[in-house]
Parts: C-alpha cells; sequence; structure tokens
C-alpha cells in the first residue's frame, strides 16, 4: 500500500527494486549489508542522540547502477554492535528510523511463535484474508487445547495434549480423557 512504511530483513535488499518502491510512493526501512557500496552526499548533525553513530543522505551501488538518493542511518546497539539502516523515510528522526526497524523483531518474535507453538509450517494461502484466517483458527486451537488442560488438570504439556488429540482423533472422547486426567 503506497505511504505504508514496509521493514524487511537486508536478505530481500535489491537496489533497483528499492528505486521502485521510491517511486511507487512506498517507504521502507531495511538493514544494510556490511559489503553495501555507499556513496555519502550528506551528513546530519547526530550530537542530540547518544546511541546514533551517523545520519547521512547516500546513495547505494557501484558505478554500474546507483540508487535514488536515501538516508543511512548507523546505530549502535545495547550490546555494542553497529547496525545501518536504509529508508527513504526523510521527515522523520534518525532514533525513530531506528525504532521502527527494532519494532519489526516483535514480528519475527510473534511469527516464531505461531510457527513453533501453533504448528502453523507453512501458509495455505498468501493473501492477507487467508494468512489472518490461518492464523485465527491456530489461535483457535490453541486456546482450546491450553482449556482442555485447564479444565481436565492435565500435568502434560500443551504440545503432548495436541499429539494425544491427533492420535486419538477419531476414538472416543473417553480415551482422551483416562489419558490426560490426573489419577
Amino acid at each position: 500500500q503506497p505511504e505504508a512504511t514496509y521493514i524487511f530483513d537486508r536478505g530481500y535488499i535489491d537496489y533497483e527494486r528499492l528505486d521502485e518502491m521510491e517511486a511507487d510512493g512506498y517507504f521502507f526501512v531495511t538493514r544494510v549489508k556490511k559489503n553495501a557500496k555507499v556513496h555519502v552526499l550528506e551528513t546530519y548533525d547526530t550530537s542530540q542522540s547518544k546511541n546514533i553513530l551517523r545520519d547521512q543522505m547516500v546513495v547505494l551501488g557501484t558505478q554500474v547502477y546507483l540508487t535514488s538518493p536515501f538516508r543511512l542511518v548507523t546505530i549502535q546497539d545495547e550490546k555494542g554492535k553497529q547496525l545501518r539502516f536504509v529508508t527513504n523515510r526523510f521527515d522523520v528522526t534518525a532514533q525513530e528510523v531506528a525504532d521502527m526497524y527494532k519494532a519489526r523483531w516483535q514480528i519475527e518474535l510473534f511469527f516464531k511463535h505461531i510457527k513453533q507453538h501453533m504448528t502453523i509450517k507453512k501458509l495455505f494461502s498468501h493473501s492477507e484474508k487467508g494468512v489472518s484466517n490461518q492464523i485465527i483458527l491456530a489461535m483457535i486451537a490453541s486456546l482450546l487445547t491450553y482449556l482442555i488442560k485447564v479444565e481436565t488438570g492435565s500435568r502434560k504439556s500443551l504440545f503432548q495434549i495436541k499429539r494425544l488429540l491427533k492420535h486419538l482423533l477419531f476414538q472416543p472422547f473417553e480415551e482422551l480423557w483416562v489419558l490426560l486426567v490426573p489419577t
């Protein structure tokens, strides 16, 4: 969607695609690879921020292909590691650029959770509605499994209960009940 800000990992970086996004009115924030060719056009003052090392207007690429002017924000994280973000958002502060990318990590943790605990291994649809429906159904299944655990007072883990449900899918409920309820 135009005017939305897309935040993605450096593995997806493609200079021509960044230019297309810029031309089409999309905003983005992404990390730059360590070996990225950067040509500095202008440097902005960062003396007010303690973890912002540099804020620059740059073009990326080699002489074969140079991008439109973008913004390169270099920060030092809590562990002392330097991270570089490229964006076409000149209307926000360098700290806000860093915060946007940092917020992306929460989304990564959410996807890790749904893959590991809600057993979504692959998406059956790539449309927004299809993905939403699949996640909602997986949440419902997880919550129902948790409810079974609470109501039966079972000492089994949610993973063990899910395995039992799958194993005893077409068996009478009493067989499951016997295995769940502590004696």
